[in-house]
């Protein structure tokens, strides 16, 4: 989102998670802060940077290591460095003083081992095992520290790329090719071996019969309810008597049903 050296830097070494938190910090560095003030004292570079919030930070530099802290104390709570560093690194081409170990990219890719040899996410297993793959473990690691000390440079790539050819020829010597098929590949990978044939039986189909119960609403409820207050009974609309209607009424005039 930036043009800065800064924010580059911490897309390639942070975590998707940290680096959203350190590119707000970045963005809230080029809009809301300012340089005050810049003085030196006693081989520190104390720079005054106000933010946001109408405060004003005191960024203090040690000139000889170029290491910088700020008085928000951002990073020491958090291990992110503030706005107010960021706004003082700006043009800076370092960033891995305030790059922690934890939010690290490579950093889930280190194994981590007990005293026995064992690997800490795993069950125990064969001492010589444990040894080979600790070797494994350091031999990852370097290489993975080779790199970042070798992507800074075209003449280091070139000399890593070269010097790793070079290994990839006396070890073709040292070890002979073994082909691995896929299923053998996938074999080690699960721990397991993968049987040739698989007997896994449909389910059982059961229908049953009828229809479902059906949800009672508030006609049922009512009645339910009907032994208890029953509904009153229609009345005749010529005598007002119960049990028949105007048409059948017994007490109706005949003469005036005919006139």
């Amino acid at each position: 989102m930036t043009t800065w050296e800064i924010e580059k830097q911490g897309s390639e070494v942070f975590t998707h998670e940290v680096f959203d938190n350190f590119q707000k910090e970045v963005l809230a560095a080029r809009e809301h802060c300012d340089v005050q003030d810049t003085k030196v004292l006693d081989g520190m570079k104390v720079v005054a940077i106000s933010d946001a919030s109408s405060k004003v930070r005191e960024v203090q530099c040690d000139t000889s290591t170029t290491i910088a802290k700020c008085s928000c104390m951002l990073f020491e709570s958090k291990g992110i460095p503030c706005r107010h560093i960021i706004r003082f690194l700006r043009a800076a081409k370092e960033l891995s003083y305030y790059v922690l170990k934890r939010w690290e990219k490579i950093c889930k890719r280190n194994s981590v081992y007990d005293s026995e040899g064992n690997l800490l996410a795993e069950n125990p297993i064969d001492p010589v095992e444990a040894a080979k793959r600790r070797k494994i473990s350091v031999a990852q690691n370097k290489f993975e520290s080779l790199v970042q000390i070798a992507k800074n440079s075209e003449e280091g790539i070139d000399f890593l790329t070269t010097s790793l050819l070079n290994m990839e020829e006396h070890l073709s010597k040292l070890v002979p090719a073994i082909l691995v098929t896929r299923q053998e590949e996938h074999e080690a990978f699960l721990g397991c071996s993968i049987p040739s044939e698989v007997g896994v039986l449909p389910p059982t189909d059961v229908r049953t019969k009828g229809r479902c119960k059906r949800i009672k609403g508030h006609g049922d409820k009512r009645k339910k309810n009907e032994g208890e207050n029953p509904k009153a009974k229609r009345k005749c609309g010529s005598c007002k008597e119960v049990g028949h209607n105007s048409c059948k009424c017994p007490n109706k005039n005949p003469t005036t049903e005919m006139v």
